[in-house]
């Protein structure tokens, strides 16, 4: 299975099938299926014949298949009762208006196939790389030990999430994802309240020789109970667009500290599971995470004021993350407090407050280990 891309132009290429008789015949007639799968964008498919000739009585059929939550699947048919000599290529065409095509042969006869595509110079090919990925976000915790380890989706009860993906206009350099919006239905409730929406994330793949290389990037949710999902469907399965290959994954959030693989993690087609909540969890750096009851990790909160350098959690001292509270308030009262999407809600409870009950100061304090208010927590990711 092979993916062939080219954004928002026509795109034609070839697929070559060399396929010979196990019976060792010298002709043979054949039925195909061609499997082809469309990626969120809409395919004129049209079949240009450079050797094989359709003829009147040939049939070309395309019916849509829904499979639960998988994309639609368009399946072509073609008989062909031509006589096929020994060895020789069948060659056609597709053309199409979209991003991506997924497209995939299958013999119905026993026969021996060696498929080759032949892409023009103006289009790529790659595969697609599926990923199931768990973490916590440690400022957004049920405080109730009786839930432990589940997130709070106050954000999502108060309509404040954005449609749009927050990063990009953060200062982050997306590769994928940029300005994208989502359908209001994702943060409505869901069948499960586990997998209900809790924030906006970051994904990001690095060089696996040089891992403060970052070689895709793209927005995701992140829902109660942990599970990255697809932002346009809540789907759990990851997917990239990218070669197969080890790649440094990282997690980051818009005022938690990301983090990242200890080592380059083998992507596929064949999806591979993390979970960053587990303490078996080998990931950059030291004290990457911060712990939890019943063995389980978050992400460090408390990042209210966004560096231009490496992120860190700062109680004290320039630049700190308590003032950032403060300013978010008025900067005057204490005791005001402000509603909203803000960077500076460190509990994600969508008030931003300097005291009181609550307030989103004492887990900045918290994330430095609150003994000594000088400390700093620094996020463990590469420079």
């Amino acid at each position: 299975m092979l993916r062939a891309q080219h954004p928002g132009s026509l795109l034609m290429f070839t697929i070559v099938l060399n396929a010979s008789p196990m019976d060792g015949a010298a002709k043979c007639n054949r039925y195909w299926d061609l499997f082809v799968r469309s990626n969120g964008t809409n395919w004129d498919l049209a079949f240009l014949n450079d050797t094989l000739h359709l003829s009147s009585a040939d049939t070309l059929i395309f019916h849509e298949v829904m499979l639960g939550d998988c994309p639609p699947y368009f399946v072509t048919h073609i008989w062909n009762g031509d006589t096929i000599p020994l060895g020789a290529p069948l060659t056609f065409r597709i053309t199409g208006q979209g991003q991506h095509l997924i497209i995939e042969e299958r013999p119905l006869e026993p026969v021996t196939v060696i498929a080759s595509f032949v892409i023009e110079p103006t289009s790529t090919v790659s595969r697609e790389c599926i990923l199931t990925l768990s973490a916590l976000l440690g400022g957004a915790m049920e405080p109730d030990p009786g839930q432990c380890c589940l997130m709070r989706d106050d954000l999502r009860q108060a309509g404040i999430i954005p449609l749009m993906e927050p990063y990009s206009t953060m200062g982050f350099t997306l590769t994928h994802g940029t300005g994208l919006s989502v359908d209001p239905q994702v943060f409505t409730d869901q069948v499960s309240d586990l997998s209900n929406v809790v924030d906006w994330v970051l994904l990001e793949l690095r060089d696996p020789n040089d891992a403060s290389t970052i070689l895709y990037t793209k927005p995701a949710f992140i829902t109660r109970s942990g599970s990255v999902r697809e932002p346009s469907n809540l789907n759990p399965w990851l997917k990239f667009d990218i070669a197969p290959g080890p790649y440094f994954l990282a997690l980051r959030h818009r005022n938690h500290l990301g983090v990242m693989t200890g080592a380059p993690v083998p992507l596929s087609e064949y999806a591979l599971n993390l979970d960053m909540r587990s303490p078996g969890s080998a990931l950059f750096g030291s004290g990457s995470l911060m712990p939890l009851p019943m063995a389980q990790w978050a992400l460090w909160p408390g990042n209210a004021k966004l560096s231009t350098s490496r992120q860190q959690v700062k109680f004290a001292g320039a630049l700190n993350d308590q003032d950032a509270v403060l300013a978010r308030t008025g900067g005057s009262i204490p005791t005001n407090t402000t509603t909203g999407y803000w960077p500076e809600d460190t509990n994600l409870d969508g008030v931003v407050k300097y005291s009181g009950w609550a307030n989103d100061r004492d887990i900045i304090l918290q994330a430095i280990d609150g003994a000594v208010p000088t400390s700093v927590r620094v996020e463990q990711l590469p420079d």
